[in-house]
C-alpha cells in the first residue's frame, strides 16, 4: 500500500484537488477523475523531450483562461538571453563559460 501525504489527505476531504507527487504518485495524478475531468492536464512540445503532458493550473478563471503555451525551459536554455539581457557581451559570456562558471 502507498502512503499518501496527510496534507493530500485532509485537501482531499474538504473536496480539495490535491495529489502527492513524491514517490512516483505523477501518474496517478494524471489518472486523477478530476483531473481529467477539468482538462488539467495539457500536452506541450518540449525541445528535449518532445511532446509532453503536464499539469496546468487547477482552476479556471472566466477572463483569464490558461492554458499551456511550451514546457519550461532546460536547465540554462536561457543564460545567454538573460545574461545578454543584464549587459554581457559575447566575449564576456564565451570567458563565463571557458572558467566553467555557467
Amino acid at each position: 500500500m502507498i502512503r499518501q501525504c496527510p496534507n493530500s489527505i485532509r485537501c482531499r476531504r474538504q473536496n480539495v484537488l490535491a495529489q502527492d507527487l513524491r514517490n512516483g504518485h505523477l501518474e496517478e495524478t494524471f489518472n486523477d477523475p478530476q483531473v481529467q475531468h477539468l482538462g488539467i492536464a495539457q500536452t506541450v512540445e518540449s525541445p528535449t523531450l518532445g511532446q509532453t503532458t503536464m499539469i496546468g493550473q487547477a482552476f479556471r478563471l472566466s477572463r483569464t483562461p490558461s492554458r499551456l503555451v511550451r514546457a519550461a525551459p532546460a536547465c540554462g536554455a536561457d543564460t545567454d538571453d538573460i545574461l545578454r539581457d543584464l549587459g554581457y557581451g559575447a566575449e564576456e559570456i564565451a570567458a563565463l563559460r571557458a572558467r566553467q562558471v555557467i
